[in-house]
């Protein structure tokens, strides 16, 4: 279903300013990586463990936070997840939908997380091959070096590592390798230059999941979009004329790179178009605001044409 179809037969005001962080959908999920799940028998066999991850879901997701998730009556061998990227980071105010498959040894074989990745490696953890591997740092181990452990490890532990130690500030920096480096001039500046390529694939990001929107979250896209159409926007400009990459609204380091401006530049027309389709309204915002007119013209770029969804595997 399109947007503009979806939204026609939404009434005014049935799009809610605030969401449910954890509710059970009538609807099945349709992502063609979810039909990697067990047999119904060994579903069945597995149940009680995975309504104690729900139940520990329901609990710690009753406070508004940056993570949504979604369970499913008809499989209850998935859940769908949902991550905002967090402010002052180059992933902020980005949906990111990862897909939480329980495999047949669960709980002594942690879940499948398949992060919806649209074709875009936006971490150092993620590889454009699909596969995913968390090597966080010591505080969010278990004493045996392991990420997962039976029993004790639940899905919203790793959501929060995701959230926390993936989706973070300087993502290079926790990197296998890059972290032993240290602190330094050219680390820095490496970790600078990625943050702005990782900026770029978190608008394009965007836009795909305004154009398309995941089934059973319809309503919490547009809503969302609907609500930070005017920060992302003005974020954009505030990057083309010049504001450093992952540092938000109000901070004046204007450090950057002219291939960022132009990219941002070029992503422009495609977010306006997004935001279009969903009703979002920033007009007023974005007509107080100067952009430099040395790149004003790449504005007027072609539209980018995006690779198809490709899951990414998170392995334990």
């Amino acid at each position: 279903m399109s947007v503009q179809a979806y939204f026609h037969g939404v009434r005014s005001g049935f799009l809610p300013k605030k969401y449910t962080n954890f509710f059970f959908s009538r609807g099945a999920p349709a992502h063609p990586g979810l039909h990697l799940g067990p047999p119904m028998e060994i579903v069945l066999a597995m149940a009680s463990g995975i309504t104690r991850e729900l139940l520990n879901l329901e609990k710690q997701l009753q406070n508004p936070d940056s993570i949504f998730v979604r369970a499913y009556k008809s499989k209850i061998d998935v859940l769908t997840a949902v991550i905002i990227g967090q402010k002052g980071t180059p992933y902020h105010d980005g949906l990111f939908f990862i897909d939480v498959i329980f495999r047949a040894c669960f709980p002594q074989q942690a879940p499948l997380f398949c992060l919806r990745s649209f074709g875009y490696a936006i971490n150092p953890h993620m590889f454009k091959c699909g596969e995913v591997r968390l090597h966080l740092s010591h505080q969010w181990t278990l004493p045996s070096g392991s990420i997962w452990e039976p029993f004790q490890t639940t899905v919203y532990d790793v959501l929060v590592a995701i959230r926390d130690q993936v989706l973070n500030a300087d993502p290079l920096f926790h990197q296998p390798g890059f972290v032993e480096c240290g602190a330094s001039v050219v680390s820095e500046y490496f970790s600078f230059l990625y943050n702005e390529n990782v900026l770029i694939k978190s608008l394009k990001i965007m836009t795909c999941i305004m154009n398309k929107p995941p089934k059973n979250f319809e309503a919490f896209v547009i809503g969302h979009f609907r609500n930070r159409a005017k920060d992302i926007m003005k974020e954009c400009i505030a990057y083309v004329n010049g504001l450093k990459a992952g540092n938000g609204e109000g901070n004046n380091s204007c450090c950057y790179s002219h291939e960022f401006r132009e990219d941002v530049a070029s992503c422009i027309p495609e977010l306006n178009n997004s935001f279009n389709k969903i009703r979002a309204t920033f007009d007023d915002v974005v007509r107080s605001l100067t952009l430099d007119p040395m790149y004003l013209c790449l504005c007027r770029r072609p539209v980018i044409s995006f690779s198809p969804s490709l899951p990414i595997y998170l392995y334990s």
